[in-house]
């Protein structure tokens, strides 16, 4: 499960926190000072601590344990009121975007707090609060850190990893973090990715994951071939293609994925009042290959 948190101008400088049930003996606050870990306890990872822009800042649930996982929201220099700005959080599960939490639209000006949701750790359901807090929920004793300004660094987990082993599923294995393999024969692969922090070690496996068909259409034909329309759009957008459509996905130009669609048509029809004005990329997956376009929202 992942948690997405993006703001706007002001107030500059938001944080997302989570707090974990008991992982092993511990509980774990995952934060912009400790960003958790993908391969040990707490198996959350937080993506970067994102100072000079509107965000994103990504919060990772790897693996979940008994108990209720807390998510909120801190503005860190406590000089601007959270309510009403343009604060959100998108959260996703394995099947796509499952809710976006916009900050309140009232709430005292003193309220630093912003409390999102509990989640389950048992069945993954969601508990959804949105509130404004005057303090943090949970460790009410906690005492955020000062950042050191004239020394933050946008850190990542991923920098944090010291190996990778992709293996294709036909003989072909690849060391690099962000390889490119090309298939040379028909049929339906399974794909496993390990990789390691030096300290421990997580394989994933994804069973017939990529298929290889013999009548495949290449992208820039299929791209042609496919219409988005209106373009640009506001409440509502059509997708067609000559061929039936499995997956659309929507991503932000940062490549960040924000919404995920199943279909079994060759039209599909979507609504955009999840997504503010701008420019988004479009990745369609078809039955005869892969297809892309770019949506404008005003």
């Amino acid at each position: 499960m992942r948690f997405v948190l993006s703001w706007g101008a002001t107030p500059p400088d938001l944080d997302i926190h989570l707090l974990t049930p008991s992982i092993e003996g511990n509980t774990y606050h995952v934060y912009w000072d400790d960003m958790g870990s993908a391969v040990q306890p707490p198996y959350v990872t937080l993506d970067n601590d994102e100072t000079e822009g509107y965000g994103p800042e990504t919060i990772t649930i790897i693996q979940m344990f008994d108990g209720t996982y807390k998510v909120y929201v801190h503005q860190y220099d406590e000089d601007a009121p959270l309510a009403g700005t343009a604060a959100m959080v998108k959260i996703y599960n394995d099947n796509g975007l499952l809710q976006t939490v916009s900050v309140p639209a009232t709430g005292p000006e003193d309220y630093y707090y912003w409390y999102i949701c509990d989640v389950n750790g048992a069945s993954g359901s969601l508990n959804v609060q949105n509130t404004l807090l005057s303090e943090a929920p949970g460790f009410t004793d906690f005492v955020i850190p000062v950042k050191e300004k004239n020394e933050w660094v946008m850190a990542s987990n991923v920098n944090r990893l010291a190996s990778w082993y992709w293996d294709f599923g036909d003989a072909v294995t690849d060391n690099q973090q962000n390889p490119v393999h090309t298939y040379t024969s028909v049929g339906t692969y399974n794909v496993s990715l390990s990789y390691s922090d030096g300290a421990g070690q997580v394989t994933e496996i994804k069973n017939g994951y990529i298929t290889v068909g013999e009548q495949s259409i290449s992208e820039n034909e299929l791209s042609a071939l496919t219409r988005v329309w209106p373009n640009p759009a506001r409440d509502e957008v059509n997708i067609s293609c000559p061929v039936k459509i499995r997956q659309l996905e929507v991503y932000e130009l940062s490549g960040q994925l924000l919404m995920q669609f199943d279909c079994r048509e060759k039209l599909l029809k979507i609504s955009l009042e999840n997504l503010r004005p701008g420019i988004y990329n479009l990745l369609i997956d078809t039955e005869k290959g892969k297809a892309t376009s770019r949506l404008i929202i005003r």
